[in-house]
């Protein structure tokens, strides 16, 4: 574990990583990094949420924020149904959609 002054170093490789500040707390936590393929249908406007690189999990509806909220519990679910000590998951709303689970 590397210990910084005033920052958190997160992630599970060396292109996961980052920091974050955290005031005097030194502390390590480790995640996994999905990306989300997000996409809108022209028809009648539902998105599709996926994550590729676990297949079954993926999420459909006409409510976006809806579908995030979702797209965690059932994250949170199948993680632990397979025995994986999830502390938390976070949804990453960026260009580069992700999800985040934290362990």
């Amino acid at each position: 574990m590397i210990e910084l002054f005033g920052l958190l170093q997160v992630g599970h490789c060396k292109t996961d990583h980052f920091l974050l500040p955290v005031g005097e707390m030194r502390a390590m936590a480790e995640f996994h990094r999905y990306p989300l393929r997000v996409q809108q249908s022209k028809l009648d406007g539902w998105w599709f949420i996926f994550v590729d690189d676990v297949p079954g999990l993926g999420v459909v509806g006409p409510n976006f924020d809806d579908l995030l909220g979702r797209l965690k519990v059932l994250a949170g679910n199948l993680f632990r149904a397979r025995g994986e000590p999830v502390a938390e998951i976070e949804i990453v709303r960026s260009e580069n959609p992700a999800l985040h689970v934290f362990y």
